[in-house]
């Protein structure tokens, strides 16, 4: 029986914009490399929120032989449509670009007056240790990635500045590339998909990092 492999994310893990996500995604070239059965559960639009929560309910009753975990843009949010009964994701630009997900009329508001980004990095470094905790309680073997790293050195020490504290009690021989580098930074060379994923090749140069990765 193969081991069994989950992989959690965004767009990025689900393979948008590829022709074919199932057998191009990132998860599934490092399932077939590793020999596991994969499961993946990357949804488009994705938010820490729900990567999260869906990481805790997926492990609740069935265990993997390796979870990745992909956290995404820290904007993003995870609330609940009471119109379509379910969990929605919203998405912005917190730097005053468009509102993705614009049906819900109060999105905007929110982005304009209750969106803080030094808070959207502390609630997702308290999502990471928490998690991170939750995995080691449940014997559960993970790795972490980012959908990028820190943008920059500058940023980093004055993002540490604020949160060092919290980031010192971050597992970082299980969060690859932790700090500075992520999927972005490894399929950077890469054709991108009209809609900025990486296409066939980046996602080969995301999971031959995260195997080289295991393998060490």
């Amino acid at each position: 029986m193969k081991k069994k492999l989950l992989a959690i994310g965004c767009s990025f893990t689900y393979g948008e914009e590829l022709p074919d996500p199932t057998t191009q995604a990132w998860p599934a070239l490092l399932a077939q490399d590793l020999d596991y059965e994969l499961t993946n559960q990357g949804v488009c639009g994705g938010s820490n929120d729900y990567i999260f929560r869906q990481a805790i309910e997926a492990t609740s009753l069935v265990p993997y032989d390796l979870i990745v975990i992909q956290w995404t843009e820290r904007s993003r949010a995870e609330t609940w449509n009471e119109w379509d009964r379910a969990p929605v994701n919203i998405s912005a630009n917190p730097n005053g670009g468009v509102v993705i997900d614009h049906l819900l009329p109060w999105v905007k508001d929110y982005y304009k007056y209750s969106y803080n980004d030094l808070f959207a990095y502390r609630t997702w470094t308290i999502k990471i240790l928490a998690l991170q905790q939750y995995f080691k309680s449940r014997n559960q073997p993970y790795i972490m990635v980012g959908v990028s790293g820190i943008p920059n050195y500058k940023s980093y020490y004055e993002l540490r500045d604020h949160f060092g504290y919290l980031w010192r009690q971050i597992d970082t021989e299980r969060y690859v590339g932790w700090p500075h580098e992520g999927l972005q930074e490894w399929y950077r060379d890469a054709p991108l998909a009209p809609g900025g994923h990486p296409l066939e090749l980046g996602h080969r140069k995301i999971a031959d990092e995260i195997a080289k990765y295991i393998r060490n």
